[in-house]
């Protein structure tokens, strides 16, 4: 019985979500009152948009068991790193046929809520940045990095360690604006150059540490960063590859400290 007041809280948060997403969808109130078992009447008095939109914003999510020693699920690991992907997110929408009011229908949400989804003010969960990802005409794929960093995450089981750490690079450059290779080379030169962008980016092959270092830097990211996902790329590399051949003995040394 301890538990009831949280499970109607739950039914209640539940109920508004389906009349939320019943609007975006332009149902009619006949509709969204079927939808939950209430009488047209009885939806306009108790689900007004903007209580609709205040509870929506205000929901309690479970919480994990403190004595398990479990971490709750929206834990932020790195504010900075989460603040990269919600850039690169942002980015990808601006980008993207879709407008942010387009792209909160599709999803099910007003918005006002996407837009303090894409601010911060609310967490996202990985679910939402996959589908708005999808939408917006990319692989989810391509933030995956970012959202593990955020997290404090490790990649999935099978995960191609030379095409993540590409993709990381790639969601880092998303996170300032998607910058030319021409504004990337000015802001790097004169030691930054065209070949290394290309492999950094498209490959083939593993860049060598010298270039993610200078790279992270001109992306406005700490190279401490990338080493891990770096070494664990440059592991992966057939011994005379591109990586290999490319990297001297001195940086391996540091890289591998």
């Amino acid at each position: 019985m301890a538990f009831k007041p949280l499970v109607q809280r739950l039914m209640d948060d539940l109920e508004c979500a389906v009349v939320g997403r019943g609007r975006s969808r332009g149902e009619s109130p006949d509709q969204v009152a079927a939808s939950i078992g209430l009488s047209p009447e009885r939806l306009r008095k108790k689900h007004t948009p903007a209580a609709t939109e205040h509870r929506m914003l205000n929901r309690i999510r479970p919480q994990a068991d403190q004595h398990t020693g479990s971490r709750r699920r929206d834990h932020i690991a790195s504010p900075q790193n989460y603040r990269r992907l919600l850039a690169a997110l942002s980015f990808l929408q601006r980008t993207s046929p879709l407008t942010q009011k387009a792209l909160a229908q599709q999803i099910g949400f007003t918005s006002s809520y996407v837009s303090r989804l894409l601010s911060g003010e609310r967490t996202l969960s990985w679910r939402y940045v996959t589908k708005m990802t999808e939408l917006c005409g990319h692989e989810p794929s391509l933030l995956r990095p970012l959202w593990n960093a955020a997290f404090g995450t490790s990649p999935p089981v099978g995960t191609d360690p030379v095409q993540y750490l590409r993709d990381h690079l790639r969601a880092l450059r998303l996170a300032i604006g998607n910058p030319s290779d021409a504004d990337l080379l000015k802001a790097g030169q004169p030691e930054l150059l065209h070949s290394h962008l290309q492999m950094s980016f498209t490959g083939p092959g593993v860049p060598s540490w010298e270039t993610v270092r200078l790279l992270a830097r001109t992306l406005s990211c700490s190279a401490e960063d990338i080493l891990p996902l770096w070494r664990t790329a440059y592991a992966a590399e057939p011994p005379n590859g591109p990586a290999h051949s490319e990297t001297t003995s001195s940086a391996l040394a540091e890289a591998f400290g």
